[in-house]
């Protein structure tokens, strides 16, 4: 499906494409690594500040490619309604040509091989959603299977994934440090001989990768010391001495390996432009908000939030019908509400259990509060994310919706279970695969019913249709255009 969406959406007309790209020809091309000047406008611009794991990437798998017609295929659009839904239909990042078609050829060829390694990337990022939910509910395949489809079939998610964006390899990657922090707070060892210093060295590894793919997944630093701490709190044989040092050592185990991955970015950031996150250069090239925004503002915002989380299009102005969202929305709170159904009998539970004392309730006890601080951690990583992005809304205007993505696998495990509170267990197969298959019509019918037609070729006239044009003038506008004639059924117009 991904594939599917990487090959209808036209070169450049997928969100930030247009910049994602030139970054990667620029590491292609030997230039290394850009330096941000907000003074001077550069084809990846505010892009350049983004760290630079998925553009190495990109340029390994491209450099071979003789991308000299890139001018040519990125001929900008100077008319086009970037982030605006308009009736006029000017959608277009760039002007398309014949360059484009297949079989790909330089530009083009480079920028769909990278679009493909953006699809395979986020297949991890579905596997590791369904890796998850197994983990918390090892019994239940079906949620498992449903929190797996309902990450896949999201359109904008799909949208993304054939995409260049560098938001690609951070939403496994912290996916992954998902998983890799649910198994330790149920005490699952990896298959490591070492297991603490080896699961450390790993998950240090892992944060640094998305640390140096994208400055969201430093929230993961966070949600790190919140899972020791709560495996440190399971290890109630040992003295609170003991158990702190545990914390300790291992935190900054973590710590130091991911700042060895990732540390030099953040250290040239703080040389270059004074800010380790490079967020100072990158604001005033993309541009600040003219003012601190009220909550009523951030309210207002709210639904072009939702819409960029489901699914809209192109630069930010290709949108699906209103009954999409609708659909879509409905399900999510369907899900919501059942999500808290699911915690408040989780928390009745957790109660019912301490006042048992027989030694099989103590047991399940154990298991129901493993399963507590799994859900724990995974309630945590979308809220975490959540406020950095309320945050940096605040600073710039960047309410999108995808940009929740790096916490999806949460996301859907949480919807999941949510959705299968509704029914009985053994009808729980059946719920889950009326919203899986939903998700997937959708996002079957997307490409072809809204990303294909904003961008389809304009349909030339045909011979009879020019000789009915009642009024011939054939009049030329400077070699740019050509008036062939009018007709005019009103003697009077009004705006509108």
């Amino acid at each position: 499906m991904g594939t599917v969406y990487s090959v209808v959406t036209p070169l450049f007309e997928a969100s930030d494409e247009l910049w994602h790209y030139p970054f990667v020809k620029l590491m292609a091309d030997g230039g290394g690594l850009p330096v941000q000047d907000p003074r001077t406008e550069q084809p990846w611009r505010q892009e350049g500040s983004q760290p630079p794991l998925y553009y190495a990437l990109g340029a390994l798998a491209t450099f071979w490619i003789d991308t000299s017609d890139f001018a040519e295929v990125r001929w900008l659009n100077p008319h086009a309604d970037i982030g605006v839904e308009t009736a006029d239909g000017n959608l277009n990042m760039v002007v398309h040509s014949e360059r484009e078609s297949f079989p790909y050829r330089g530009t083009a060829l480079a920028v769909h091989i990278v679009r493909f390694l953006s699809v395979l990337m986020e297949a991890v990022t579905v596997l590791c959603t369904y890796l998850i939910a197994l983990e918390v509910f090892p019994e239940q395949k079906t949620l498992a299977a449903g929190a797996a489809a309902f990450n896949a079939f999201v359109p904008m998610f799909l949208f993304i994934s054939g995409s260049v964006n560098n938001d690609n390899p951070v939403i496994p990657l912290c996916s992954l440090t998902l998983l890799f922090l649910i198994r330790l707070v149920r005490g699952d060892k990896l298959g490591i001989g070492n297991w603490e210093l080896g699961f450390c060295l790993l998950l240090g590894l892992v944060i640094g990768l998305g640390a140096l793919s994208k400055a969201s997944a430093l929230g993961l630093i966070p949600l790190t010391a919140l899972a020791l701490a709560l495996s440190a709190w399971q290890r109630r044989a040992e003295s609170v001495l003991r158990r702190t040092a545990w914390f300790f050592g291992n935190f900054v185990t973590v710590l130091a390996v991911s700042f060895a991955v990732a540390g030099w970015w953040y250290l040239r950031n703080w040389l270059l432009y004074r800010d380790p996150l490079g967020l100072n250069t990158f604001v005033a090239i993309v541009g600040s908000r003219l003012s601190q925004p009220s909550l009523r503002q951030l309210l207002g915002e709210w639904e072009g939030f939702v819409k960029t989380f489901w699914g809209l299009f192109g630069g930010v102005n290709v949108a699906m019908e209103p009954a999409a969202y609708w659909v879509l929305n409905a399900l999510a709170i369907l899900g919501l509400v059942g999500l808290m159904i699911a915690l408040g009998r989780a928390l009745f539970s957790r109660f019912t259990f301490h006042v048992s004392r027989n030694d099989s309730s103590l047991v399940t006890r154990h298991t129901s509060l493993i399963t507590h601080y799994s859900l724990l951690i995974i309630l945590a990583w979308p809220i975490i994310l959540f406020l950095a992005l309320i945050r940096w809304t605040t600073i710039t205007k960047a309410s999108q919706g995808r940009l929740m993505f790096p916490a999806i696998s949460a996301i859907a495990v949480l919807l999941a279970l949510g959705w299968s509170q509704w029914v009985p267990r053994r009808h729980q197969r059946w719920l889950l695969g009326i919203v899986g298959g939903l998700m997937l019509v959708l996002a079957a019918v997307a490409p072809f019913r809204y990303i294909a037609p904003a961008y389809a070729k304009p349909v030339l006239l045909s011979e009879a249709e020019l000789e009915r044009i009642p009024h011939r003038l054939d009049a030329a506008f400077g070699g740019k255009a050509r008036l062939l004639g009018y007709e005019a059924n009103d003697e009077e117009v009004r705006p509108g």
